[in-house]
C-alpha cells in the first residue's frame, strides 16, 4: 500500500518536469486534461498521502518501536515541508525535479529506517 501511494507522486512529478517533452512527442499528458495548477495541487495531495501512509505502517505490525514512529513523523514532516514548494513557489521557478528527489529520498530513508529497526531490535 505504501509503495503504491508513493508511485503516484513519483511519476506525476516526472510528468510535470518533462511535460513539454511529452507534448512535443504527441503523447498524452495530464496537464492537457487538467491545468498545471490542478496537477500541482493533486500531486501535493498524493505526497501528503504518502507521508500519512508511512505513518500507518506500524499499524500493520512492522516496526513498532518508538524510534520508528518518531523517525516516520520527522521524515513525513520533512517531506510535506519540502513538497510545499510546489504550492508556494513563484510562477517562474520549477521545483518538480527537486521535489522528485525529495520524494525518493523519503522513500529510501523510510526503507533504511525499517531495515535498521529490524537489525537493531
Amino acid at each position: 500500500f505504501f509503495f503504491f501511494i508513493w508511485q503516484i507522486p513519483h511519476f506525476w512529478l516526472l510528468l510535470l518536469d518533462y511535460r513539454k517533452d511529452y507534448e512535443n512527442a504527441g503523447l498524452p499528458c495530464l496537464t492537457q486534461v487538467w491545468g498545471l495548477n490542478q496537477v500541482e495541487r493533486i500531486s501535493f495531495v498524493w505526497i501528503f498521502a504518502t507521508a500519512v501512509a508511512g505513518l500507518l505502517i506500524p499499524l500493520f505490525g512492522i516496526g513498532n518501536s518508538r524510534a520508528i514512529l518518531g523517525g516516520l513523523m520527522i521524515l513525513g514532516t520533512w517531506l510535506i515541508w519540502k513538497a510545499s514548494k510546489i504550492l508556494l513557489r513563484p510562477r517562474q521557478e520549477s521545483p518538480f525535479r527537486s521535489t522528485f528527489r525529495t520524494v525518493n529520498i523519503y522513500i529510501l530513508a523510510v526503507m533504511v529506517l525499517f531495515s535498521l529497526d529490524h537489525l537493531l531490535y
